[in-house]
């Protein structure tokens, strides 16, 4: 009897010592599962980055190279851009034009490595306290990653110009509140928040909102209880960074003629712009959607079928509105949530983690924000009020939201319902996977875009169907500054080429039937300067892409061996999908045939500065594309 009671209790020892192994078997699993996720988000947002990141320039960008090319340095850094001071950026820029010839890679490649900074440094705040779970701290890795590369934000992410500006500001708001932490726990306190009054003043002069990042040190010091006295320090870099910006540097008039004070409008507007993130994922899709192709992509797939239906069925109800009501209503709700959450944090006396200090930073960062779009866009918003949620102003509401998912995370952390809130933001991350691919195919449809209108410059006719919006640059405006980059041989004019109507003096020789391509498409236009007809072809390489290459750049020649034209490769191929995690190389290309003569037999050649020599790809005859003879 005394061995049975003996054995029973080694038995039940045994399942006691192994609980805490399976405890942590089990939290490793979650994490593991959590970080894949994450790594899955990151990677296809860099592949998406890498494969279609805009190579020519967009948008507002031909009105600002005539800023750039027309004045000189450093005037040209220091002029008002849209009513922001993006004086470092363009430092970036005028440096990408002197050493890179324009070609786009530096802005994209410095951008790039902002927003991995910052993401980086949040993820690495949160993974590094011990004090939490293993799978919280994976979800604070997952909240970081989707936070800032959920491709929602692809205008900002793929556009060379945007992603410096945009995430140079966010490592500097992320820099200063680490700052400020550190101040907190250093004998050298000034030091600390001296270094956060630069990187304030850094952000300032990145881009408009920078300036908030002052009022955000400003009241994380005061919720951290700081002595007083190194309040001097950021409010005196504050004073100093608005009497340049509103007062000395070119253009400080039109900086002050933006601001409208109407406080029961502009608090509106910023909470209905807080909201953006929900309405761009999800309540968007409901009809009328905020963007009619994001509704046809959505069908496509059962959890964009879960979005629309949801989405439809809270707009039905009575009274609501996603445009109106309910924007409004879930920027009450988080902005409720986030002071729930700072009187929390005020008053706690254990000490806060960094992870918390920079959640509230972020969301404080992003409140001042909302006050700004408030009073220095507000006239425009009520002009165009879908703007409100436009993907241009997108960044700044999603670091509220990840400032609200990090806080929940480290708040249900030190708590029994840490695996359920995990488990929360996982679901939420695998919502955003919808729009996540959605945002792929629109930023390559965008690259594709770009390229026709590279090809149509540099066959030297305008296509009117891929100009940028008049709101961006006007037609005069893009003319002049296309005319500049050509005489300067930068952007789609760098590298080797011939203008059009030169005599190509080289031999033309055929390949020699490796190279397998055909016609997709081509259409008959007229040239929006001259007036005259062009043709624009479509095709793919399908097989051969290798032995083409990079050595030249692909262009039509007549029958007298004149440069009739140029092609840019512009799309993967046929049906491929932009949603991936591999880099191909672009098979597909667009392209233009100027003064077309629809009797004329033209020859697509690669024009190889190398070797001299112009290798035959295919003749042209009548519209139609087939293999040379």
């Amino acid at each position: 009897m005394y061995l049975a009671n003996g054995a029973e209790m080694e038995r039940n020892d045994m399942q006691t010592d192994l609980r805490p192994i399976r405890s942590r078997r089990i939290q490793q699993l979650l994490a593991a599962g959590v970080l894949l996720l994450a790594a899955y988000f990151l990677l296809t947002a860099l592949c998406a980055i890498v494969n279609f990141a805009w190579r020519q320039p967009m948008f507002d960008q031909f009105r600002l190279y005539g800023i750039y090319l027309s004045l000189p340095f450093p005037d040209n850094a220091l002029q008002l851009e849209n009513g922001h001071r993006p004086v470092l950026p363009a430092l970036v820029r005028i440096a990408e034009i002197e050493w890179l010839h324009a070609n786009q890679w530096l802005q994209i490649l410095f951008g790039l490595s902002c927003a991995l900074a910052t993401s980086a440094m949040i993820a690495w705040s949160g993974w590094r306290d011990r004090r939490y779970p293993l799978p919280v701290r994976a979800g604070f890795v997952l909240a970081a990653v989707a936070g800032i590369f959920w491709l929602a934000n692809a205008r900002m992410l793929m556009h060379g110009n945007e992603l410096v500006h945009t995430y140079l500001l966010t490592a500097c708001v992320v820099l200063a509140a680490l700052f400020v932490w550190q101040s907190a726990q250093s004998s050298r306190q000034w030091t600390w928040i001296a270094a956060a009054t630069l990187a304030c003043a850094a952000a300032t002069f990145c881009f408009g909102p920078g300036i908030a990042s002052f009022v955000a040190v400003l009241l994380l010091m005061l919720a951290l209880r700081l002595p007083y006295r190194w309040l001097f320090l950021p409010v005196a870099g504050m004073a100093a960074c608005l009497a340049l910006y509103l007062l000395v540097l070119p253009g400080d008039g039109a900086v002050r003629e933006m601001i409208e004070f109407r406080p029961l409008d502009s608090t509106l507007v910023g909470l209905r712009w807080l909201a953006s993130p929900w309405i761009n994922a999800w309540l968007g899709l409901a009809d009328p959607p905020l963007h009619a192709w994001t509704t046809e992509s959505a069908a496509r797939t059962w959890g964009g079928r879960i979005l629309l239906g949801s989405a439809g069925l809270v707009d039905a109800i009575p009274g609501l509105d996603w445009r109106t009501t309910i924007s409004a209503g879930i920027g009450i709700g988080g902005v409720a949530a986030f002071l729930w959450v700072l009187a929390i944090f005020l008053f706690r006396r254990p000490p806060s983690s960094r992870i918390e200090v920079l959640a509230v930073m972020l969301a404080l960062f992003a409140l001042a924000t909302a006050a700004i779009i408030g009073v220095g866009r507000l006239g425009y918003l009520d002009a165009n009020p879908d703007q409100i949620f436009s993907d241009r102003y997108l960044v700044w509401p999603c670091l509220f939201w990840l400032s609200l998912g990090l806080l929940a995370l480290a708040r249900a952390g030190v708590t029994r319902w840490s695996g359920a809130v995990v488990a929360m933001s996982v679901l939420f991350v695998a919502a955003l996977l919808v729009t996540h691919r959605q945002y792929s195919g629109w930023a390559s449809a965008v690259y594709r875009g770009a390229q026709k209108a590279a090809a149509a410059a540099r066959s030297g006719l305008v296509d009117t169907e891929v100009l940028p919006n008049p709101a961006d640059a006007s037609p005069e405006t893009i003319a002049q500054t296309l005319r500049l980059l050509r005489e300067r041989r930068l952007a789609m004019f760098a590298g080797y080429w011939l203008p059009v109507g030169t005599v190509w003096q080289g031999p033309v020789v055929d390949e020699d039937g490796a190279i397998a391509l055909g016609l997709l498409e081509t259409r008959v236009g007229h040239d929006g300067g001259a007036g005259a007809a062009f043709l624009r072809f479509t095709g793919n390489i399908d097989s051969g892409i290798r032995r083409i290459g990079d050595r030249g750049p692909l262009a039509v020649l007549d029958a007298e061996r004149r440069v009739r034209g140029y092609a840019e490769f512009s799309f993967i191929r046929p049906d491929a999908s932009s949603f991936r995690l591999t880099l191909p190389r672009k098979r597909g290309f667009d392209g233009y045939v100027s003064t077309y003569d629809e009797g004329a037999i033209y020859e697509l050649v690669q024009l190889d500065p190398y070797t001299g020599t112009a290798l035959r790809l295919a003749r042209l005859r009548g519209g139609e594309l087939v293999k040379p003879n």
